[in-house]
């Protein structure tokens, strides 16, 4: 995915030349993507220290068990940590990814709820359009450096192309990641990392877990069906980083704790 050229032809197929057709809009997007993940960042952190403080570290522990399958120490959750694990872990609880919150709000969505300051639209739809948002496997394909990246998902086959300014190329590409691709706004971009990539000896047992469910189903899987199954899903991580004794860093970590 090479950087498009002032001078070049558009990309949009128009015949018209880039800066003279889709160069503002491609700007404005990354502004937007810049906002969301601002936004994000805030609202994660004030949520945290708020969850805590309302439901303590005895829930906060389960949830890390669940979230991590039991293979790591709970007592390792670190609010403050530069390494993303903590952070990676607050994106799913926060975001409604336990079972304890299926059916019900999301702890973010309790925080708006409850914090006392004025309803904000976009606040809501983007906590919303990210609690909508399954975690998947995802191949790294084609980077714009610093710009944008093709992400193809392993589970549902879908190919989403994502605003992402940490990634560089040399690093990134064929690299295969558990993330979750959110699209705010018609922006997609990276809501919640782990922090280590997928060895690529794990990516028979994801493809197995696909074609296991599809053939049940009878079809493709869709993102709703991955919330389905978010369970298996994040057990395959798990295991994978418990073997890979934290070798081997993702290099869209750095997304993750920014």
């Amino acid at each position: 995915m090479a950087r498009t050229r002032r001078n070049a032809s558009c990309p949009c197929g128009s015949g018209n030349k880039y800066k003279h057709c889709c160069i503002q809009s491609d700007a404005e997007a990354q502004r937007e993507r810049a906002r969301h993940l601002r936004l994000e960042t805030k609202l994660t952190r004030q949520a945290i220290q708020w969850a805590l403080d309302k439901h303590g570290n005895e829930k906060v522990y389960g949830a890390w068990n669940e979230f991590t399958a039991c293979l790591l120490d709970p007592t390792s959750v670190d609010i403050d940590d530069p390494f993303p694990f903590a952070r990676f872990f607050f994106l799913w609880w926060l975001f409604g990814g336990s079972r304890e919150t299926k059916g019900g709000p999301s702890p973010m969505s309790e925080y708006l709820d409850h914090r006392g300051t004025p309803e904000d639209a976009f606040e809501r739809r983007l906590v919303r359009s990210i609690e909508a948002a399954p975690f998947s496997f995802y191949r790294v394909g084609e980077v714009d450096p610093k710009r944008s990246m093709v992400m193809h998902d392993l589970l549902t086959g879908q190919r989403r192309v994502v605003l992402e300014q940490h990634v560089d190329a040399r690093d990134a590409q064929t690299t295969c990641v558990f993330a979750r691709v959110a699209v705010v706004d018609g922006v997609a971009g990276v809501y919640g990392v782990g922090p280590l990539a997928i060895d690529p000896s794990w990516v028979p047992q994801i493809e197995s877990l696909r074609n296991s469910r599809s053939k049940l189903l009878g079809r493709p899987l869709t993102m709703d069906d991955l919330h389905e199954i978010d369970a298996e899903i994040r057990w395959i991580y798990m295991a994978c980083l418990e073997q890979s004794g934290y070798g081997h860093c993702c290099p869209m970590c750095a997304t993750a704790s920014d």
